[in-house]
């Protein structure tokens, strides 16, 4: 929900995942859902956005630092303060839709949904903006590298239609589902100086890498941060790909499961491996990106590969459940 009756604020002080928690006291005035919901004045996007301008603001060049925005928009609650940004959509998509809600969901109805949509993406860019003329107004936009990427795929809870905002393209799939367009995401990275602007990559990485990335060009190591200095990591840096300096390594296979939609993925190359609840599919990417056609029964010895990497990658969990095939 963006008008909840608290958030939690972290404090560092007490600890390394110790938070406070934060009473939105002229919210809690009005019922959580309702007709009344939309009194509620605390929109918790444009709160957290203002602590993590306040937070950028007292940082400067003396010292190095890192900040991670957690942006919630858009999500699955298609609500937002009734501006001039929304209402200009709402005067753009004259022919929109309204949903009703549904039993049992957390998410309150809403009216206007593209509307709602579009406008929580525009909101998110307004961010983002702010942030980039931040760094120029305090000088530090020439040594920032700053990343912007995402989660998952489009969603369609709460009333959200991707496919009227074209969904992701060419892509097959919404978040939860192990095809293409539920996994890849956006990750788009600015370093002056070093990215020429405009540059694309066809590199394939997972967030896994991003950490001994920044490793990488801060000069240390993944295992410095591992618990008690346990672990290892899968992760492969993918500074080479961003400077163009050196030879940068690949990974063999990218693998992904999902228990609540019982899916598997695997990705060596240009070919996909998907299995739901148990049963292989195949796909070659590199003629068919939107995974239409299933090549599994021309191409039984890629199959058996990927379904080997499967059996020996799966942990398996009580607590996330998925067939094998």
């Amino acid at each position: 929900l963006y008008y909840p009756n608290f958030l939690n604020r972290y404090r560092p002080e007490l600890g390394d995942t110790a938070t406070v928690r934060v009473v939105m006291d002229e919210n809690i005035k009005y019922p959580m859902y309702g007709d009344d919901y939309l009194k509620r004045p605390q929109y918790s996007a444009d709160m957290i956005h203002r602590e993590a301008m306040d937070w950028l603001d007292r940082q400067s060049a003396d010292k190095p630092f890192m900040g991670i925005f957690t942006y919630t928009l858009p999500h699955a609650e298609l609500v937002q303060p009734n501006d001039s940004l929304l209402k200009g959509y709402k005067r753009k998509f004259f022919l929109d839709k309204t949903w009703g809600g549904q039993e049992a969901s957390r998410y309150n109805p809403s009216v206007n949904t593209y509307a709602q949509f579009a406008a929580m993406i525009s909101r998110l860019d307004a961010y983002v903006g702010e942030i980039m003329e931040k760094l120029d107004e305090k000088g530090l936009a020439d040594n920032t590298i700053v990343v912007f990427t995402s989660d998952n795929g489009p969603h369609e809870e709460g009333g959200a239609d991707p496919e009227f905002f074209g969904r992701d393209g060419q892509l097959r799939g919404l978040k939860r589902s192990c095809h293409e367009g539920g996994i890849r995401i956006p990750f788009i990275v600015r370093w002056p100086g070093v990215i020429e602007a405009g540059r694309e990559s066809d590199h394939q990485l997972a967030f896994y890498d991003v950490l001994p990335t920044v490793c990488d060009i801060v000069g240390t190591t993944p295992q410095s941060y591992s618990a008690a200095g346990r672990g290892s990591f899968d992760g492969i840096s993918f500074l080479p790909e961003l400077t163009g300096r050196g030879i940068q390594p690949k990974h063999d296979f990218l693998y992904w499961e999902f228990n609540e939609t019982d899916q598997i993925g695997v990705r060596q190359g240009d070919w996909k491996l998907i299995v739901k609840r148990g049963n292989p599919e195949l796909y070659n990417l590199a003629d068919d990106i939107h995974e239409d056609h299933d090549v599994a029964a021309a191409h039984p010895e890629i199959v058996d590969r990927l379904v080997k990497i499967v059996r020996r990658e799966h942990t398996p969990n009580p607590h996330f459940s998925v067939t094998i095939p």
